[in-house]
């Protein structure tokens, strides 16, 4: 397997969206400074095969990460995540137009959504290593993983039913164009050779701007950003973060997309990237879940809790170690998952 690599740049996530979708959701990461101390000064988007890697600077990352964790420590991490919590809870529409209320719940519920992620690989690496005598400390982690599971429910499913209102506001205003690899000012123009994106572009935004390459001038500049695509050796077990505890056997199914989500069935273990709210309703009756990404926090294990299955997430190469039909187990006891056939 191969993934692209910069020592400048570390990987903030791979989601199967589209172009379009991630325009959107820049704000999420690009205004995280309106709300919290966070700072991404730019975005960067590789889109491949269907799916994008999204990657922020390497010492904005760390940084952030350190100032989440005094948060954490401080309390003001609660305090922040409490407020959240109320300006989701009382978010509205304010205009009749689809892609400016989507556009509106990117900026302001967005980086919410970014705190919520950083905060939630605090509070996973914090539940894999707390005294469990200590009543305090885990009264408190149960606080902050309730809310920010609230925070990342509500926002969430938000932040998507607006985009999907705009998406079809948009698709029905341009019907000859697949708007889903066009940014939003090019729609208005002439038809673009939409081939090359389909296959492979690489997308920098900015706070006020953004740019976005294909074929040729997409490899020079991932190679001026010191990316490189490497292989990455497969481990001959997957190891992970046990969202809901339990043991079984199954078949993989792996999920990109909502498509694939109606091959599940009752003895499959669904394996994804990351799940999504859509996928929800096929999800319950799977016989466990194991995602690449996510924490204590994300929706596969806020929905694997709910449903009582077991369930591993953070594996990170899961979706390529595994194929469909394959026969696995997964241990969540334990956070491992062994290949059988």
């Amino acid at each position: 397997m191969k993934q692209w690599k910069s020592s400048k740049w570390v990987c903030f996530g791979r989601r199967p969206t589209s172009l379009l979708q991630r325009q959107f959701r820049k704000y999420s990461y690009l205004l995280a400074d309106k709300i919290s101390s966070l700072y991404i000064s730019k975005l960067l988007v590789i889109g491949e095969n269907n799916t994008n890697a999204m990657f922020i600077l390497k010492k904005e990352n760390e940084q952030n990460e350190k100032i989440v964790e005094k948060d954490y420590k401080s309390k003001k991490a609660l305090e922040l995540l409490q407020q959240f919590l109320e300006t989701i809870n009382n978010f509205g529409k304010s205009s009749k137009d689809a892609v400016d209320v989507a556009i509106k719940a990117c900026k302001e519920l967005g980086p919410m959504l970014v705190y919520s992620h950083y905060i939630e690989h605090v509070l996973t690496k914090e539940m894999k290593n707390f005294d469990k005598s200590d009543n305090d400390i885990k009264q408190y982690l149960s606080r902050l993983i309730e809310i920010n599971s609230k925070i990342r429910d509500k926002a969430i499913k938000i932040v998507d039913s607006f985009y999907e209102e705009a998406h079809k506001q948009l698709q029905k205003k341009f019907p000859n164009k697949d708007i889903d690899y066009y940014l939003l000012d090019e729609l208005e123009k002439k038809e673009l050779n939409q081939n090359s994106r389909k296959k492979f572009y690489v997308y920098l935004t900015l706070k006020e701007k953004s740019y976005i390459y294909v074929n040729h001038e997409a490899k020079e500049f991932l190679k001026k950003e010191g990316f490189t695509k490497k292989t990455v050796d497969m481990p001959s077990e997957l190891k992970g973060f046990p969202a809901y505890k339990g043991k079984v056997k199954g078949d993989v199914v792996i999920i990109h997309t909502i498509k694939d989500c109606k091959k599940l069935t009752s003895s499959s273990i669904a394996v994804a990237p990351m799940t999504m709210v859509q996928y929800t309703h096929y999800l319950k009756k799977v016989k466990a879940l194991v995602t690449d990404e996510g924490g204590i926090n994300s929706h596969a294990a806020i929905v694997a809790r709910e449903l009582k299955i077991p369930c591993i997430v953070g594996t990170k190469y899961a979706t390529q170690a595994l194929r469909d039909r394959d026969y696995i187990e997964v241990n969540a006891n334990k956070g491992i998952v062994r290949k059988i056939r």
